[in-house]
């Protein structure tokens, strides 16, 4: 077996959740190939699928190492570190990543959520701003922001996750933000078609449900909020 043979095979196996198989592979084309980055990338990626998350780091590391300047080395090394709960070293891999590629929205929204998870909403407001200004669809990065938004600038909030539905309408989470800002601001109307907006593209979705239910028993039909669960268990 040759080198892209054996690359070929552990792209497929790993596609396909072969993960054992895929692992074998990868190996088998270090050992024709060498340890070149995006090889060590791949091995990674397989050894982070199976939950070896200690090992994954360390090939990560490696890769960026290697390739300091190569964005995707960094990503994935920022991913399994929030995997690992460790937010702020997650933090440096996000924005060496950034830095490597600095019209790499990806890279501003994670970076975005790492310095959320350490309660830095400020820089993390900053950083999904910066994502949304590089990609003004990236919905998640969208939707990051409009939640970072909300209770302080409502009418920024309210924008964002409307353009967050647009960019992505199977998106749960913005159709539930957009339906609670209008709940909150007593625009119920609002409030119940943004959830069955929401329902016509992720159909049975029990937060949707929920929501909507909810909406409806403020509304005095607490009857006709148990509809929709019946029509989509039949």
């Amino acid at each position: 077996m040759t080198f892209e043979e054996a690359l070929r095979a552990a792209r497929g196996h790993h596609a396909r959740g072969e993960l054992d198989a895929a692992l074998e592979s990868a190996r088998r084309a270090q050992a024709l190939g060498g340890a070149q980055p995006p090889l060590l990338l791949l091995e990674g990626d397989i050894l982070h699928d199976r939950g070896e998350l200690a090992a994954a780091e360390e090939r990560f590391s490696r890769v960026v190492a290697a390739a300091p300047h190569w964005a995707p080395g960094w990503m994935a090394l920022g991913r399994v570190r929030m995997d690992l709960e460790r937010a702020a070293d997650a933090q440096e891999a996000f924005r060496a990543a950034a830095s490597a590629d600095p019209q790499n929205a990806r890279a501003w929204n994670n970076l975005g959520v790492a310095l959320e998870r350490s309660e830095r909403f400020g820089e993390a407001e900053e950083a999904f701003a910066r994502a949304v200004a590089i990609d003004p669809r990236y919905a998640l990065a969208t939707l990051n922001l409009a939640r970072l938004r909300d209770g302080r600038d409502t009418d920024s909030a309210l924008a964002l996750a409307e353009s967050a539905v647009r960019a992505e309408p199977r998106l749960a989470e913005a159709w539930l933000l957009l339906s609670d800002i209008h709940r909150r601001r007593l625009a119920l109307g609002h409030a119940l078609s943004a959830l069955d907006a929401g329902l016509r593209f992720a159909p049975g979705d029990l937060r949707l449900l929920a929501a909507r239910a909810e909406v409806l028993s403020h509304q005095g039909l607490p009857a006709e909020s148990r509809g929709p669960g019946r029509r989509d268990r039949s």
